[in-house]
């Protein structure tokens, strides 16, 4: 696990108009590997995924009169877990977790494998979420320091998601050094260094000044 963020949206329907293009930046900065998504019950999500995700339906070998439309249907192998939380006056009274594309054996077996959740959980998030709101004033609930600007607020939220992969170490991510070098016993990581794009904790100026490579 590299506690790293790789897409952002602010949502301003939380219907399916946002969570296409959330799902669609997500989809662009995935390295190919096994897929498994994990929400809460919002609706949207389900028709995001196929809408992202989704590829053509197999044509019949055998088909006669019209050509049918094409649509899309859910590749094989990508699995979803919903998590569905019931309140009652505000207190949690059940949690339902089922597999909605998949099987849940096969979701417990990524689940194992990555050693993030032991569960079809949405935790990590909401840890995020608070993380987020923490180093980020403007995403603080009845404040002053509250966005007036719907493109600045995204700005500034794409800024924090840098800070947090490459200049904020995590402590979940350290490993233990081979030789102690002092005191010092543990190497801090960062998420981006957790995921290799990187060798060394960057600082603020750093971060600030890094020329992106020119778009082919």
């Amino acid at each position: 696990m590299t506690r790293l963020r790789i897409a952002s949206h602010i949502s301003k329907t939380r219907d399916i108009t946002d969570a296409v293009p959330f799902l669609s930046r997500v989809a662009n900065r995935l390295d190919g590997a096994e897929l498994l998504l994990t929400t809460d019950k919002l609706k949207a999500y389900l028709g995001a995924i196929l809408e992202v995700f989704g590829v053509p339906e197999p044509k019949p070998e055998r088909h006669t009169g019209r050509p049918r439309k094409c649509r899309k249907v859910f590749p094989q192998g990508l699995l979803y877990g919903q998590l569905d939380k019931e309140r009652e006056h505000g207190r949690l009274v059940c949690v339902d977790r089922r597999a909605v594309l998949g099987t849940l054996a096969e979701i417990q077996a990524v689940l194992d494998r990555s050693g993030s959740c032991r569960v079809i959980n949405t935790s990590l998030i909401e840890r995020d979420n608070l993380s987020v709101r923490q180093h980020n004033g403007r995403t603080v609930r009845k404040t002053l320091s509250y966005s007036k600007d719907w493109q600045m607020h995204q700005y500034s939220i794409e800024f924090e998601d840098a800070v947090h992969n490459f200049v904020r170490p995590h402590s979940s991510l350290r490993v233990e050094l081979p030789e102690p070098q002092g005191r010092r016993k543990w190497l801090q990581r960062t998420p981006a260094m957790a995921a290799g794009l990187t060798d060394h904790i960057w600082s603020i100026r750093e971060l600030a000044t890094y020329r992106l490579p020119a778009r082919v």
